[in-house]
């Protein structure tokens, strides 16, 4: 069974989400009126019903520790098929589950929010988990590049 290491709809505070809100009034009052404001009960349903985009991104745990690429403070990093994800050695990847060779899925979303230099994306972690093995390909014969994932939370 797959332990869970993150879960942002448990741990969101009031304020979390305060500025990325305050943004989207502003700027997107059509994501608002769709899905709610990010963090309440009605975005997380909007959330966890797959009507709010979400990526899933499946690696291994390459590194523990201080690296020379990543600066003086220690980082796990988790390797994907797509790019090597660095997060600071802290809070929940303390956990004593998150060894080298551990499986971790990562669940995200984005919000895109226009502004007059460009728009800016919040990419924000929601769900982070270490599976129990390495996950199974999809599709036969290395089809695509995807990777068989775990359900949602």
């Amino acid at each position: 069974m797959p332990h869970i290491l993150f879960d942002l709809q448990s741990a969101a505070t009031a304020d979390r989400f305060e500025r990325v809100n305050k943004q989207l009034q502003t700027c997107r009052p059509d994501y608002i009126a769709r899905f709610g404001m990010v963090g309440s009960k009605e975005w997380w349903e909007n959330y966890q019903s797959g009507f709010i985009s979400r990526d899933i991104q499946v690696g291994f745990v390459a590194h523990l520790g201080q690296h020379p690429e990543w600066g003086e403070e220690p980082v796990v990093i988790i390797r994907t098929d797509r790019r090597d994800h660095a997060y600071d050695l802290d809070d929940f990847w303390r956990d004593p589950s998150v060894q080298v060779n551990a499986w971790i899925s990562i669940q995200r979303f984005k919000i895109h929010i226009p502004h007059p230099s460009g728009p800016v994306t919040e990419l924000v972690d929601a769900y982070i988990e270490v599976l129990d093995s390495r996950p199974q390909q999809a599709g036969q014969c290395g089809e695509g590049n995807s990777t068989a994932l775990p359900a949602s939370p």
